[in-house]
């Protein structure tokens, strides 16, 4: 996903600065240096608000109208620490894995566009890419993760437990839980970078 959002940036970069009396690909790896920053957060946030997200939400709203959660409680077992926290603490942890995982696909195939269709060789690439990497962006990127991750998973729980109507809630609460999740995502993405830059 991030390295078909990356590549086509990197050659119309190229086409860019093409008439430019300076080397355009140092500007051009610093797209795949900053993907972290930007591109792969919000790209894996929102497929994993798709699958993961959506998938909490039918879950528990499967369970919901099916009165499992009636059951549990019935049992005195909290649903929300019995069925939210796990999801909560496991969205938040593989986020950041999962982003690290884009990153470096993020980077290698823009490194194969920039040799294949621009001719930068491999040195010219990684030592731009070097010269533009900024431990900040990757930390800005890893914490926007954590708060994505959050996001997804604490939404698709808070539709989930609220699903009502049989199979056309648990429909319904699927959807709501990707359109809130993506849509948020995108608005804390804008203001986290506001943030941090």
């Amino acid at each position: 996903y991030v390295y078909i959002i990356i590549s086509p940036v990197k050659v119309e970069g190229r086409i860019s600065f093409s008439g430019c009396s300076f080397t355009p690909s140092g500007g051009i790896s610093s797209v795949a240096a900053s993907s972290h920053s930007r591109a792969s957060t919000m790209g894996t946030g929102i497929v994993i608000a798709g699958r993961v997200g959506a998938s909490i939400a039918a879950e528990l709203g499967t369970m919901k109208v099916t009165e499992q959660i009636d059951a549990l409680e019935t049992m005195a077992i909290n649903p929300v620490r019995y069925l939210a926290m796990p999801r909560f603490i496991s969205s938040i942890l593989t986020m950041p894995l999962l982003v690290i995982f884009a990153d470096t696909i993020a980077v290698f195939g823009a490194y194969i566009v920039s040799n294949y269709f621009l001719g930068v060789s491999f040195a010219v690439f990684f030592l731009s890419v070097k010269r533009f990497f900024v431990m900040s962006d990757l930390i800005s990127g890893l914490f926007k993760t954590v708060v994505f991750g959050g996001v997804t998973s604490l939404l698709g729980c808070h539709t989930g437990f609220r699903t009502e109507g049989g199979a056309e809630g648990v429909g319904l609460s699927t959807i709501r839980s990707f359109v809130l999740s993506a849509a948020l995502i995108l608005i804390l993405d804008y203001f986290l970078w506001m943030f941090f830059f």
